[in-house]
This record gives C-alpha cells, sequence and structure tokens, in this order.
C-alpha cells in the first residue's frame, strides 16, 4: 500500500482515464482529494476527466484550486485556458495561455491555442457596430419581371403569341332554387339542353343534381308490405341462476318460435334487479348472447380481494416500500413512535430490499437518533434489535459512499451509537464496523 496519501485512488483514476472511462477517473480523483486536499495533482487530473466530458465549468474551479496550491503549475494554466475558451470566456482564455507561455515558451499546444483566441476576439471586434443590410424579399413589379417564352421560336408561328388570362369562376349554389329549377346560365354561354327526368321514378332528380341519394322504393308502401313488429327483446338475466333458465328455456324452445323467458306472473310484482357482485369469478362470453358467469362463490374466492393482500411479516419478508416508509416515518413525531414504527413493521434484515440505491444521509441520521434514544433506556433486547439493524444498513448498496461523505456531528452520532451497542469479536462485526468506519 502506497504510503502517499490517496496514490492508490490516483492510479486507479489513471488506469480508468486511459481506457476512456472518464465518470469512474473522475471518481476515484474525487477520493484522492478527499484522502489529501493539499496536493495539486489531484485536481488538476480530475480538471483533465472534466474537460472530455465537456464539463468546462468543473475543469475551470478545479484549475482554480490547483492553481492556489501551485502558482507555477503549467498545466492548470493550459487547462483553464481551455475550459475558459469552451465557455466562451475569451479574455480569460487569452491571459491564461500567455502565463502558459511565460511559464513554458516552447509550448507549441498554447501557441496554437493563443492564435485561435485572438484570430477570434480579432473579428468580433472588427464586426463591433455593424449593421447587417436586410435582404429585399420584396416581390417585383410586372414590368421587372422576365417576358414569357413565347411560341416566336417555333418555325410555324407567323404572328405574335397569344395572352394567357385568367377566367374566375362562379360557383352557383343550386340548394335554394329547388331541384326542379335549372341553375341560370351565363349570357355568353351556350345553351345546355335539360335531360328529362325519367318517368317511372317517383324523386328523379335533375342533371343537375346527381351527387345527391336517390331513393328506388315508394315511399308510401301498403300497410300490407310493411314488416311484423318484432318481439320485445327479453329481460337482461343479472345472475348466473337467470342465465341459466334463459339457456333451458332457448334450448327447448323451436327457432321460429320467440325465445320463452322466466319472467314472473303478471300479478306479481317484479323483483329489482340484482346488481352484479363486484367480485364475480369471470365467465364464459358467446357471440350469440349465451353468456355463462361464474360467480365468485362458484369458485372458493368467498374472501375479498383486499384480504388477500400480504400481510408485514416479521422476518423480513413485508411489503413496506420506501415510499410507504417515508410517508408514515414523516407522520411520527417522537422517537417512541419511530422506535415502535420499526419494531413493528420494518424488520432489520428488510433495510436492503427496502432502501435498494435510495439511502440518503437525512434518512440515516434520523434512524441513528431513533437509535440513540433507544440505548438510553439500557435495555438489552433493544441493544440487540438496534444492532441488527447497523448490521444490516451495512448492507444496503451505496452505503460506503453514504457514509465517507458524512459530517463531523454524523459521524460522532455514528461513533456513540455503536459503542452503544458494545463490542463484539465477531468477524461479521467487524467487517461492518469498517464499512461504518469505527474501528
Amino acid at each position: 500500500m502506497s504510503v502517499v496519501p490517496g496514490q492508490d485512488a490516483k492510479d486507479k483514476g489513471n488506469a480508468a482515464f486511459k481506457s476512456g472511462d472518464f465518470p469512474a477517473a473522475i471518481g476515484h480523483y474525487t477520493a484522492a482529494i478527499l484522502a489529501d486536499p493539499r496536493n495539486p495533482t489531484y485536481p488538476l487530473n480530475r480538471a483533465a476527466a472534466y474537460l472530455k466530458l465537456g464539463k468546462n465549468e468543473d475543469a475551470e474551479r478545479d484549475c482554480d484550486a490547483t492553481i492556489k496550491l501551485d502558482q507555477k503549475n503549467v498545466k492548470a494554466w493550459f487547462r483553464r485556458g481551455q475550459a475558459r475558451a469552451a465557455v466562451d470566456k475569451l479574455e480569460g482564455a487569452k491571459d491564461d495561455f500567455k502565463r502558459t507561455l511565460q511559464l513554458d515558451p516552447a509550448n507549441a499546444a498554447a501557441k496554437q491555442e493563443l492564435a485561435k483566441v485572438e484570430a477570434l476576439l480579432q473579428y468580433r471586434a472588427a464586426n463591433i457596430g455593424k449593421k447587417r443590410t436586410p435582404i429585399d424579399v420584396t416581390a417585383p413589379s410586372s414590368s421587372k419581371l422576365p417576358a414569357p417564352p413565347t411560341a416566336a421560336a417555333s418555325p410555324s408561328s407567323t404572328g405574335p403569341a397569344p395572352r394567357r388570362r385568367r377566367v374566375p369562376i362562379k360557383i352557383v349554389d343550386t340548394s335554394a332554387s329547388g331541384p326542379s329549377s335549372p341553375p341560370p346560365a351565363p349570357a355568353q354561354a351556350k345553351a345546355i339542353p335539360q335531360l328529362e327526368p325519367p318517368s317511372n321514378t317517383a324523386s328523379a332528380s335533375t342533371a343537375d343534381d346527381f351527387m345527391k341519394p336517390v331513393s328506388t322504393r315508394t315511399l308510401s308502401p301498403s300497410t300490407s308490405s310493411l314488416p311484423s313488429p318484432s318481439p320485445a327483446p327479453a329481460p337482461k338475466a343479472t345472475s348466473f341462476k337467470e342465465l341459466k333458465q334463459t339457456r333451458e328455456a332457448n334450448k327447448s324452445t323451436p327457432a321460429s318460435a320467440p325465445p320463452a323467458t322466466s319472467a314472473p306472473p303478471r300479478d306479481t310484482p317484479t323483483p329489482a334487479p340484482t346488481p352484479p357482485r363486484a367480485t364475480a369469478g369471470g365467465g364464459i362470453f358467446r357471440a350469440n348472447g349465451q353468456h355463462t358467469v361464474f360467480d365468485a362463490s362458484t369458485r372458493g374466492a368467498s374472501a375479498p380481494r383486499s384480504q388477500a393482500q400480504p400481510a408485514p411479516t416479521a422476518d423480513g419478508q413485508g411489503p413496506m416500500t420506501l415510499f410507504a416508509f417515508n410517508r408514515a416515518w414523516a407522520a411520527l413525531d417522537s422517537p417512541e413512535r419511530r422506535w415502535g414504527f420499526l419494531v413493528d413493521n420494518v424488520p432489520p434484515a428488510s433495510l436492503p430490499a427496502m432502501f435498494k440505491t435510495s439511502l440518503e444521509a437525512p434518512h440515516l441520521v434520523a434512524m441513528l437518533e431513533t437509535f440513540r434514544f433507544v440505548l438510553a433506556d439500557g435495555d438489552d433486547a433493544g441493544k440487540d434489535r438496534v444492532k441488527a439493524y447497523l448490521l444490516n444498513f451495512a448492507r444496503v448498496p451505496r452505503f460506503s459512499t453514504i457514509v465517507m461523505f458524512m459530517n463531523r456531528d454524523e459521524k460522532a452520532l455514528v461513533k456513540e451509537v455503536w459503542d452503544g451497542v458494545g463490542r463484539a469479536d465477531d468477524q461479521i462485526e467487524v467487517g461492518v464496523r469498517k464499512v461504518w468506519s469505527v474501528l
């Protein structure tokens, strides 16, 4: 293991940078900065990774930190100039490149970048105050339009080409005048002979109404040709028993006779239809209307659906979700009620499945404060329960990262809780204490 703080993280970051995994490199360089904030190499390397990802503001910030630690770092001045040029801070980029050349006059890359920035500044200075002439997009007059091609080039034409003109078309609505009156014809147009309607059609239309639908049936038929009224449809059955009776009646009735129904006698009042049960078990639906509905009782599903939901269990397999946990936790205003909620609803083994990758520092700190309250009573059962929660928190994804970014007060709270549960020689507990950073 290296003696220099953060050197191992820096080496991992360099390997990730060379392989093109710039986000991973940024993570390793960040760990190196946390290990040794006074080393100017770590933020300088992270600035290079930020530049590769196009995060120029972050790269500029890391270069500022490097320059504060080392005023003569050539790479820091050069990379800050690149970052500033990318965010259109041309004057600042120009000064950074000049400072780079003062420290390293033979730096060819700095000379090229300085030339680009100076050329861009000169171009902008030359175009300041100039107004662009708008393009004239108005239509030219008819006198300036080129003459249309004529037939003069043709060997067979002897006179000037005829001029084209537009003739307006007037649309005449014939619906107001009725189907029998023809539309008014233009004065100069030739008369169009009207076609006589056929004599065997009761509702014939004129030649101009040929787009209208025409009925070929007799408008006033005799009463003998009227179809016989169809029988009234049978009332719909609303239960399985009525459907069964209707189906049996349809089987025993000939096809020519109307289907028999199980209607009650006329002298007895018709009972109100029974609403369908919400817990129907399904059915068989046919195109001919003879459906078979299965009641819930026929399938052994007499219990309501809400009673079939799994209840929370004590072995860590309860249905508690992070959303439900946050909503219930926010409604509890005292450590006693929060501890009771944890004991009754959140087994220790369910913490990794409940939090997954969504555990945040405020969640952890709030639960640690509840643990501290429980440990103040000195109850052995409470200590064992708190230790079980602490051991299972180490199995939550990203937990080591959350612990690493805790502040001083939060880490003191962690140490106080671990001291309250006591120390054991178990290897599992020793490994968990390393994750919690309380060795």
